[in-house]
């Protein structure tokens, strides 16, 4: 009887390490896991770092897709081309508009600048001055995206 008892003894006791070591894989040093922004409703709103981690509401990575900050948000970039319309893009929905973009012939402001169609587009057509006969100068012709008055795209005229 004697040696069951040890033996029973001998398991409890036994077990004990391993009880511990299971509850320290579940919590290592038996800590909380760290608390993240938007762990709690209103926190991506609220003008508060709850996280602690220098960063506010929909600053925070930890609010991203929060729907408090894809309403309110103007410095993120919706199409991917480095600008969002905090950043001057006019038009954060197409990747080939936005500030510095090449300017082209399309009736877009491509670059953001306010003009659109600017003399000074990538395929802006090359105009020569005509006299009346349909055949313009070649020296001297500006560019423009639409013909202006007075010129035409032919540089054959001999006679100006």
């Amino acid at each position: 009887m004697l040696m069951i008892k040890l033996f029973l003894n001998f398991r409890v006791y036994s077990l004990a390490p391993l009880a511990l070591l299971l509850v320290g894989c579940v919590y290592p040093g038996n800590e909380e896991p760290e608390p993240r922004e938007g762990d709690s409703a209103g926190e991506c709103s609220d003008d508060a770092d709850n996280d602690a981690d220098g960063a506010f509401d929909c600053d925070d990575t930890d609010c991203a897709g929060s729907s408090s900050c894809e309403s309110a948000d103007t410095e993120t970039d919706g199409d991917g081309d480095g600008y969002g319309i905090a950043d001057g893009d006019c038009d954060d929905t197409d990747p080939a508009t936005y500030p510095g973009a090449s300017e082209y012939c399309n009736s877009i402001d491509d670059n953001c600048d306010g003009v659109i169609d600017e003399d000074s587009a990538v395929d802006a057509a090359t105009w020569h001055s005509d006299d009346d006969d349909s055949s313009g100068a070649a020296a001297s012709p500006p560019s423009a995206c639409t013909q202006p008055a007075g010129y035409v795209g032919d540089n054959t005229d001999c006679d100006d």
